[in-house]
């Protein structure tokens, strides 16, 4: 769904799940500035808001989301002034459908290996990781 009239954007998406999702990610406003969040099926916000939100996995019964948060700066394009992401501040976590936070938005990269392991990035340390944050493996 899409309505250009009020920047509301929503839809839902899954790399692989073993059901029926129950969440609809919902976007408000435009890029860099939107708010994006969850809403159950009954139309309520569940969670957050964050600058970026998408579906990641499905996990007994329940979808995984990426977030992520970065700071917005004004860039000069030929002569016109616009806002865009500072790109060297993105940091990323991940949330339950339930809006709780599984891993903190505090990595620079994360690659959702399965439901439940996560290769990520703090910069210059690399770590696999569950997803009760615990480190399986760490490389520098």
């Amino acid at each position: 769904y899409s309505s250009q009239d009020e920047n509301v954007y929503a839809y839902t998406w899954y790399a692989y799940c073993e059901g029926q999702p129950e969440r609809i990610l919902v976007s408000r406003g435009d890029w860099p500035s939107a708010q994006c969040s969850l809403m159950d099926l009954e139309g309520n916000t569940v969670g957050g808001a964050y600058p970026e939100l998408s579906a990641l996995s499905w996990k007994d019964g329940q979808g995984r989301y990426m977030v992520a948060d970065f700071d917005v700066v004004e860039v000069d394009y030929g002569g016109e002034t616009m806002q865009d992401a500072d790109y060297d501040t993105y940091t990323y976590g991940i949330i339950d459908q339930d809006g709780n936070t599984i891993l903190e938005t505090k990595y620079t990269m994360i690659n959702c290996l399965s439901a439940d392991r996560y290769w990520v990035s703090d910069g210059n340390t690399y770590q696999l990781v569950d997803e009760n944050g615990n480190v399986i493996y760490e490389a520098e």
